[in-house]
């Protein structure tokens, strides 16, 4: 939907970036048309439930416009539904949503609502509106689901992704996170590889490591690969770099 959507892409093109295209697939056509002219090959596309709880979340009837980009995409590229579960819809949504999956041999990826402030949220809470995790296969993102309900009574994870990935705004601001308003500084005053070496982001990224206040999808799943790859350390060493021994609350999630 971005007017400048071809640009964008073809600079990541010319300079042999790997990106990922994210879309709510309503603007079907020009979606399409975009994956195919750049032999896009990994487009993630938002659905969240079955035709009536699309419109009451999206505010709009875009549920078969995002069918119609997987049937004609489905053998062209590598297709994940994003599906967020959220106090809007429900398992039966879900249930949904693994059908269209196995239906078409897609992938799919389960977030959770979070009230991160780069999202504009109006609705402000935490919660597991409902479960899912009996229904997600072995993997990270069932660990994603399952460390979300630990999070929640109180287990903190280090926010490691703040040293590895960055936000860059459409005025130019870069942004420590989605979940603060911290900006590091503006592309269009100093070069983004300055703003990321500065004394002064170093200072705050030593900081927000120990920040446990969001469980967004773009942070958390991050944190949890960095946690998984670890966990064959000595539990002492685990204890001293992340304040727990991630291995015993792994061990904790296999019956969910």
């Amino acid at each position: 939907m971005h007017p400048k959507c071809r640009e964008i892409i073809s600079l990541c093109e010319q300079h042999g970036y790997r990106y990922h295209l994210l879309s709510n697939g309503i603007a079907s056509e020009k979606l399409i048309d975009i994956v195919r002219e750049f032999k896009v090959r990994h487009l993630f596309l938002s659905l969240d439930g079955r035709p009536q709880t699309y419109k009451i979340i999206r505010g709009v009837d875009g549920y078969y416009n995002v069918l119609r980009v997987v049937e004609e995409l489905k053998n062209e590229t590598n297709i994940t539904l994003a599906y967020t579960i959220s106090p809007w819809n429900s398992r039966e949504d879900y249930l949904h949503i693994l059908e269209i999956v196995r239906k078409y041999n897609l992938n799919l990826e389960t977030v959770i609502y979070d009230d991160a402030k780069v999202f504009d949220t109006e609705f402000v809470g935490h919660k597991l509106f409902y479960e899912v995790s009996d229904l997600m296969e072995e993997g990270l993102n069932r660990k994603f689901v399952l460390f979300y309900k630990k999070w929640l009574t109180g287990m903190k994870i280090p926010c490691l992704s703040i040293r590895a990935t960055t936000l860059v705004m459409p005025n130019g601001d870069v942004r420590l996170c989605h979940g603060t308003d911290i900006v590091l500084g503006n592309i269009y005053e100093r070069p983004l590889e300055k703003i990321l070496k500065s004394k002064e982001t170093r200072k705050i990224l030593k900081i927000y490591t120990k920040c446990n206040k969001c469980y967004a999808h773009c942070h958390r799943m991050f944190d949890l690969s960095i946690l998984e790859k670890t966990r064959c350390l000595p539990k002492f060493i685990l204890k001293r770099l992340w304040g727990f021994e991630y291995e015993s609350l792994s061990e904790g999630t296999k019956n969910g």
